[in-house]
């Protein structure tokens, strides 16, 4: 797997959990942030989860932090 980046261990080690499921708006995010993006690369590394938020009329993605995302920054 290929080293982590600043912000991709900023949110995994600072920001998301591994119980509770946050939005990138919980986060920090807003309109063109990177909060998204880094997100969507965490899911490809295997680092992060993301489950679809029901009972919206949009769509919207949540995430947490996997096992292996938890023991990639040591904690």
């Amino acid at each position: 797997m290929s080293a982590l980046t600043q912000r991709q261990y900023d949110l995994l080690y600072h920001q998301l959990s591994d119980d509770q499921w946050c939005t990138p708006m919980m986060l920090g995010g807003s309109d063109k942030s990177h909060h998204s993006a880094t997100l969507a690369q965490l899911v490809r590394k295997g680092l992060a989860e993301r489950s679809l938020r029901g009972g919206y009329t949009r769509s919207a993605w949540q995430y947490r932090r996997t096992p292996a995302g938890k023991a990639a920054v040591g904690g």
